[in-house]
């Protein structure tokens, strides 16, 4: 988490953001807490030998309208003698922000892949949808602004 967080802190700091021209009210850095009120660390799937939890994750709104979006998964399979790992999955792209609505477009999106959200003072509750692909339970992803 704190590597995506080092990114976008470097991002701003190196010059790479002119100006601000996003909606100034939700620029900044979120800790993932929960998914359909459950809380972290959440277990995704369990197999016989192994569990794969949702560990962390962090949401990056940046000043020109950039978003770093990222969560880490643990896979534990000592069941079957194996040491534990740690992996990370990132998306980038852009967003927009109408009437408390945050769109969330990831960078190469294909079939209308989005992330949609709502933001409530301090909170984004985000959900992923596509255009193309049936999804019957879209999960809600709970993001708290750090201090």
């Amino acid at each position: 988490m704190r590597t995506l967080f080092s990114l976008a802190v470097v991002l701003v700091a190196s010059g790479c953001v002119d100006e601000a021209v996003g909606p100034p009210a939700v620029i900044g850095q979120y800790r993932l807490t929960s998914v359909d009120g459950r809380s972290l660390p959440l277990l995704q799937f369990a197999t016989t030998n192994c569990d794969n939890w949702l560990v962390g994750g962090a949401l990056s709104l940046l000043p020109d309208n950039a978003f770093l979006l990222g969560s880490r998964d643990s896979l534990d399979c000592s069941r079957a003698g194996a040491p534990p790992t740690v992996s990370w999955s990132a998306s980038a792209g852009s967003f927009t922000l109408q009437d408390g609505r945050l769109t969330l477009v990831p960078d190469g999106q294909v079939n209308g892949a989005r992330y949609v959200g709502t933001v409530q003072g301090e909170v984004i509750l985000v959900t992923f949808v596509t255009d193309q692909v049936s999804i019957p339970e879209r999960p809600v992803s709970r993001y708290e602004r750090l201090p």
